[in-house]
């Protein structure tokens, strides 16, 4: 059975486009910039190298991050049920 937390090799390779909205997701290998941003939804500022500075409101201020993509997940706006 695969272990759900570690990143596949889709996950790694994943592009994303500068504006576009990504759920932020704790994944087991790499490091990762501090745990309270697990489960968050930011957006993608720049790219640099392989890694994404991801824009993440903390509270009321606004934080810019430096993340793989293999912590970041597509965002997707769900259709309400009316």
């Amino acid at each position: 059975m695969r272990n759900p937390a570690k990143p596949t090799l889709t996950d790694m390779l994943r592009k994303f486009k500068v504006g576009e909205q990504v759920h932020i997701v704790i994944r087991s290998s790499g490091s990762f910039q501090n745990p309270k941003f697990h489960g968050k939804t930011g957006t993608i500022l720049a790219k640099s190298g392989r890694s994404y500075l991801i824009s993440v409101k903390d509270g009321s201020a606004m934080k810019k991050i430096y993340l793989e993509p293999e912590h970041l997940k597509p965002y997707v706006l769900q259709k309400s049920s009316e």
